[in-house]
């Protein structure tokens, strides 16, 4: 059962803002304006309930009964300091997946769970049913064949503690002007995620742009009104994370090819933040022999 990458990644799309206005309408302090608005979105962003500094745990599947809980005879274990001993058990049988409440409390949608309740069953694109109890919240992923439990804790230490990205200095060399050539049928994307899964994406196109002389291109993904970009370039792995970076675009005009390609914007995956991601990684044709340094750099956990 393949999965495409592209569906878990579209609810971030809320904090890349429009941009079309051209390098020679944009002066350096408007420009220096509208990144600071993107990262202060996009650092609001990691902070939200669904963002990423909260995740705390991420379980596989493995068995047809997998209890979780704080005590050591769990299959999930939980901080002991901040969570009850036994929480609940999910189930796994005839392509059917359970979770059975074992305390008071839990609830959907504000209702109490006081039975067994079906959270995934196979044929299903991605499950949508999260679970909470006080400020813990699990929800079930999907990647490939495998089932996994995300579990968020809204009061986790790593959200209060975070400081922030370093970046590069905002720059609008970096800001460039960029084709978009559409594939007749669209190509086949064969993209890996750190978990060592691969999928195969339909793109629409890629994009070119010209940098000291030389042209480079990049396959895009499609996503609604924008086009989503996976690269890695040459500071890949030196000043910016060795998985390569992501990048959001906005699509062409009707009738016309012209996009704005701003590197500034360009930003960390999930895995930078956390252990509990399963970010998709720069296909062969989004390595780029060029050194970008604008955008995100990376940090430690």
């Amino acid at each position: 059962m393949k999965k495409k990458l592209l569906p878990i990644l579209i609810c971030l799309l809320y904090f890349f803002s429009c941009d079309k206005k051209p390098n020679k309408l944009l002066n350096q302090k408007e420009h220096e304006e509208l990144i600071d608005s993107w990262v202060e979105n996009r650092l609001a962003s990691l902070k939200k309930d669904d963002g990423w500094l909260n995740l705390i745990g991420l379980h596989w599947i493995s068995n047809s009964e997998t209890s979780m809980g704080s005590a050591d005879y769990n299959d999930i274990l939980l901080p002991a300091d901040k969570f009850p001993e036994k929480i609940g058990t999910f189930f796994w049988q005839d392509s059917i997946l359970t979770f059975t409440p074992k305390i008071d409390g839990i609830t959907y949608n504000g209702q109490m769970v006081e039975s067994p309740m079906i959270l995934y069953t196979s044929g299903l694109d991605e499950p949508t049913k999260t679970l909470s109890l006080g400020s813990l919240l699990w929800t079930i992923i999907i990647r490939g064949d495998a089932l996994g439990v995300r579990i968020r804790d809204l009061d986790a230490s790593a959200i209060s503690d975070f400081k922030g990205i370093p970046r590069f200095a905002t720059s609008l060399d970096w800001r460039l002007k960029g084709e978009f050539t559409p594939y007749e049928f669209g190509k086949e994307l064969s993209i890996t995620n750190v978990l060592g899964q691969t999928s195969i994406n339909l793109s629409p196109g890629f994009v070119s742009f010209e940098k000291d002389g030389k042209v480079y291109q990049l396959d895009a993904l499609d996503a609604n009104n924008q086009l989503y970009l996976i690269f890695a370039d040459a500071s890949s792995g030196l000043e910016t994370y060795g998985g390569g970076r992501y990048l959001y675009i906005d699509k062409p005009a009707p009738k016309k090819t012209e996009v704005i390609i701003d590197f500034n914007k360009a930003y960390n995956p999930p895995c930078v933040f956390t252990a509990y991601a399963t970010c998709p990684l720069p296909p062969r044709e989004n390595i780029l022999d060029l050194y970008i340094s604008a955008g995100e750099k990376y940090m430690d956990k």
